[in-house]
Order: structure tokens, then C-alpha cells, then sequence
């Protein structure tokens, strides 16, 4: 309803207001780009994540790092202390990922006078960026936007409601609030340096920005998927119904940010990849191939129920779970040293976990093992692209905002009493060359007349036996010290990468704190600053992703 007292005090726009850049709508399912910001306004700006104050209260260790990363963007803007977000993006963001980046524009103020009348417009390097106001999604319709005053006369008013890039305009007592959700950022070229996107009102000053870091370095990996489906011996057809269920039973959105359905399953995961990589892995950002392919697994539940890793219908030890399911999928299927490094295996389990007292009692979604620092492969109870996304990120050497350093340092004893047990192989195998060497010298020297002997309780009865007992005996020596070669020089590089892991790992949260991806909370907005910058150094060193 129209205010004429409302519409006497509009006045002109003075332009002292601050505008806060934030992911799209505040919607943390339908984002396909990395955004960090230190939360300091958000529950002014009515914002589901979690707040600044919380996130420092529940810093158990690292703290001042974690402050230090924000504290080195802060600007002053209006005498106020400002903390510009970062924006990660793929040089033809929209062709790699599958949609362009949309951004909110937060627009806070304190008295109605600051903005009415007001123009905002963008400042950007326009050789590397395409940046402004779109209504459609996919191009850009103007470069400003203008505040008009009659968005101001009601206390609520909406511009293209029910749109996926509406406009909001609130101001009561309880907000003051502008909010466009129609900001889109193009990216024409990479860039080895950080470059700001300044937004102006209409006097040429800076009321906010955003710093879009450095995309020359960005991951970019050539893995593909396979989604291997579980099923036991003796409920194949359940089993694969109740995997069916739980693939089309999966939430993800299409370019349009629409909920995906479908019937048909080969349908759906090709959508589901796609969504995977480009909305869900470029999150951090890196990006993955979209190729996929199903496969399945005949597992023996009778055996697994024989050595307690399965009862009934639940899991019971999960590590020992996926090592069966790798190892036997790996041996049957012959895979080879460059197919699991090109590679992302997906086992997806018909039957859940039991409840985790760790996650108050939940079911765990979905788990890895570290078998070697090139495969990547997961139980998966949960087919959420969230929970691939979590287990996806271990494998790149992410650990849990909670994980303690002490907990990361048993990765590093555990590797280490394995690496001893093989080097103590080793010298079996070794001193079993230098018994071959004697056996050899015995066979050239052994009269006929010396046969048989007793070679402990085994009696050799010519020499044609005795050349075929040295010859076997050699072989399968032979064989089993290059397998413990290879287990040595695997378990060396993971000792490497996880006290590489203790080393970067500084920052770590109490449980369920956090709306960070690697947190077990509800709310999962993405990732820090950090945890990219922790990918990133290991990628460097080890090439792994």
C-alpha cells in the first residue's frame, strides 16, 4: 500500500550504503563455483550460514590463521571495516561446468535516504571479465541498476517475483535490505594474478567488491567415474531394485537450477555427472571429465557374513568392506595401473551401515580407504552428490574440519608399521635368493647316485624334479618380491602425502560446527580459502588428482 509520509522522506540517495556479494539466493545446493567470505555480516544479512562468531568460538586449533586469511583482504569502505568474498571460476566458466556464475548482491543500509534514487554500476578488467544484470541466466542486459524510488514507497516490494533472478526490496524495522540475485560474472580469459570487481554508487565510490583469485592454476583432471552397483549372491534382483531406488532417488538440478527427474537410470547419471562435476566439484574448484560407466558386483555374503564385515542387512566394518569389494572387482575385471589412475571408482552398497556413535547415532553416507595415493574409489550408502563430493575430497587429501592432528598422525604410524612389516618381507625374499643361488650349485654338483634326498620332509626323487622345484620356487620369489616392491615404494609416497596432510592441516573445528562440505553438519555451503590452498600444495607435489 502506498505511504505519502513514506515517499516525502525518500529524499536523494547519498549513496552511503555497503553491498555484500554472496552465493546465489543463499542457495548451497545449486551453486557451481568456489566462494569463501568470512561471515562477519551474514546474520544481518538474514543468512543461513553459520556466523563469524561461531565459526571462531568453535576454532579449536589454528584460529589465528584461519582470522589472518580474512584479515589480509579487509578494506575500509564508508569508515567501515569490509571483507571482501573470493570467487574461484574456470576461464569459460559456463562451458566447463555446464551454467554460468550467479551471484546475490546484499545491499544493506541504514536509513531509506543512502539509497533511493541511487545507481549501481561495476568497475572490472573487461579484458579478462563479462560482468552485470541479467534476467534470462544467460546474458547480460544492462550494466547498472538503478534504485528507483518507488521500490522504496512499500516496505516490501519484489521486481520479477517467482523468477529465478528476482530483485527484493525490505525495509522495516526488522531489515533494510536490497537484494538482487540477478548479478552474472563472465570469464573470457585466465589470469595469473587476483583481480577485483569493484561496485560503485552513483559518485564513483566503491560500496563493495569481490576478489576473483587466480585461475591459471586451477586443477583440471581427466579421471572419469565408474559407478560399480553391489549385489549379494543371494539377493541380486533386491539389491539392484533397492539400488535403482536410491540413484533416482537422488537430488540434483539441471542448468536451469530445476530439480531432475527421471525414470530411465543411464538417463539420470548422465545428468548426475554432469551435475557432480560441474555443480558440485567446482565447488572447490577442480574439474573432472563428465564420462561415466556402470558397471556390477557379485559379492559373497555368505563370507562376509563368515568374517563379521556384513550382518543381514547392514555393514559392519566398513574398511574391510570396500578392501573386499576393491580387491575383488580389481582382480576380476583385470584393471590396470593407468585405469585406476584415470579413474574414480564408485561402489554403491544396497545395504547401509550400522549406526555411527561418532555421528550421534546416524548412518554413515559413504567412506574410503587410502589402498594407494592413486585410487580413488568409495563406498557410497548414500547416493547424494553431496556425499560423493565429501568422499571425492578425501581421496584429493581433504581431511574433516574436525580431524585432530593427533588423528591425522596415526595415517602417518599406520603407513609406517606397514612399510616395516614389507621391509621385513624384503629380507625374506632376499635371503630366499641367496638359497636359490646354493640350491642351483647343489643341482650342478649332485650325483645321480644322491638322489632322491629329503629337502625338509619333501623327497626329491631325480634331478628333472629338483631343476622344477628351484624354477618354481624362484618364480614365485621373484613374483612376490616385486608385488612387496611395489607395496614398499606405494607405501613410502603415502607416508609422504599424509605427514604432508599433519603438516598442512593446521586449522581444525569441533564436529558438526562448520557449513563446510568436509563437516558432518547439515548446511553445506563449500569449502575455505584454505582447504583449496591444502589441495592445491599436495596436487603440486604429488600429482595425484
Amino acid at each position: 500500500m502506498f505511504d505519502e509520509e513514506r515517499d516525502q522522506r525518500l529524499g536523494t540517495g547519498n549513496g552511503n550504503f555497503l553491498i555484500y556479494p554472496r552465493i546465489w539466493k543463499d542457495n548451497y545446493l545449486s551453486y557451481n563455483y568456489s566462494f569463501d567470505w568470512n561471515r562477519d555480516k551474514d546474520e544481518l544479512l538474514s543468512l543461513r550460514s553459520v556466523s563469524s562468531k561461531d565459526l571462531l568460538t568453535n576454532c579449536l586449533t589454528g584460529k589465528d590463521e584461519f582470522i589472518k586469511e580474512y584479515e589480509l583482504l579487509k578494506e575500509k569502505i564508508h569508515e567501515t571495516d569490509y571483507y571482501p568474498p573470493t570467487l574461484r571460476m574456470f576461464k569459460n566458466h559456463d562451458q566447463v561446468t555446464g551454467k554460468n556464475v550467479y551471484l546475490s548482491l546484499m545491499l544493506h543500509y541504514t536509513d531509506v535516504k543512502q539509497v533511493a534514487g541511487e545507481t549501481i554500476s561495476i568497475d572490472f578488467d573487461s579484458n579478462v571479465f563479462d560482468v552485470g544484470f541479467t534476467t534470462d541466466g544467460k546474458t547480460i542486459s544492462s550494466k547498472e541498476f538503478i534504485l528507483e524510488k518507488k521500490y522504496f514507497r512499500e516496505k516490501g516490494y519484489r521486481i520479477n517475483e517467482g523468477s529465478h533472478f528476482s530483485i527484493e526490496f525490505y525495509d522495516d524495522s526488522s531489515a533494510k535490505l536490497v537484494v538482487l540475485n540477478n548479478l552474472l560474472i563472465k570469464c573470457k580469459n585466465t589470469h595469473s594474478d587476483d583481480k577485483k570487481i569493484n561496485f560503485l554508487n552513483s559518485k564513483g565510490d566503491i560500496v563493495g567488491c569481490i576478489i576473483v583469485k587466480e585461475n591459471k592454476n586451477i586443477i583440471l583432471s581427466n579421471r572419469n567415474f565408474k559407478y560399480v552397483k553391489l549385489k549379494r549372491k543371494l539377493h541380486i534382483d533386491n539389491d539392484l531394485k533397492v539400488i535403482k531406488e536410491r540413484i533416482l532417488n537422488s537430488y540434483i538440478t539441471d542448468v536451469d537450477n530445476n530439480e531432475v527427474k527421471s525414470k530411465d537410470e543411464n538417463d539420470f547419471l548422465t545428468k548426475y555427472t554432469k551435475s557432480l562435476v560441474g555443480n558440485y566439484l567446482s565447488r572447490l574448484p577442480v574439474s573432472f571429465s563428465t564420462q561415466f560407466s556402470v558397471d556390477e558386483l557379485e559379492i559373497d555374503n555368505t563370507y562376509l557374513e563368515q568374517e563379521n564385515i556384513i550382518s543381514g542387512t547392514e555393514v559392519l566394518q566398513g574398511s574391510a568392506y570396500l578392501k573386499y569389494v576393491q580387491k575383488k572387482y580389481f582382480l576380476e575385471n583385470n584393471i590396470s595401473e593407468k585405469e585406476i589412475r584415470d579413474t574414480i571408482f564408485m561402489f554403491i552398497s544396497p545395504i547401509d551401515s550400522k549406526p555411527d556413535a561418532a555421528l550421534g547415532g546416524r548412518l554413515v553416507a559413504g567412506y574410503v580407504i587410502y589402498e594407494g595415493l592413486y585410487h580413488f574409489s568409495a563406498i557410497i550408502h548414500y547416493f547424494s552428490p553431496d556425499v560423493l563430493l565429501h568422499e571425492i575430497m578425501h581421496e584429493l587429501g581433504l581431511a574433516h574440519t574436525f580431524d585432530s592432528k593427533e588423528k591425522l598422525e596415526n595415517d602417518v604410524k599406520r603407513e609406517k608399521d606397514n612399510l616395516l612389516i614389507y621391509k621385513g618381507s624384503k629380507e625374506i625374499f632376499s635371503q630366499n635368493k641367496k638359497l636359490i643361488e646354493e640350491w642351483k650349485k647343489d643341482l650342478q654338483i649332485r650325483l645321480p647316485s644322491q638322489y632322491p634326498f629329503l629337502l625338509g620332509t619333501e623327497s626329491i626323487p631325480n634331478k628333472q624334479k629338483w631343476q622344477e622345484k628351484i624354477s618354481n620356487f624362484e618364480a614365485e620369489n621373484n613374483i612376490n618380491d616385486l608385488e612387496n616392491e611395489k607395496k614398499i615404494s606405494s607405501t613410502e609416497l603415502m607416508i609422504r602425502f599424509f605427514e604432508k596432510k599433519v603438516k598442512l592441516h593446521r586449522i581444525v573445528f569441533k564436529q558438526d560446527t562448520t557449513d563446510n562440505i568436509m563437516d558432518y553438519s547439515g548446511k553445506k555451503y563449500g569449502f575455505f580459502n584454505y582447504q583449496y590452498n591444502i589441495i592445491k600444495e599436495l596436487h603440486e607435489e604429488f600429482n595425484h588428482i
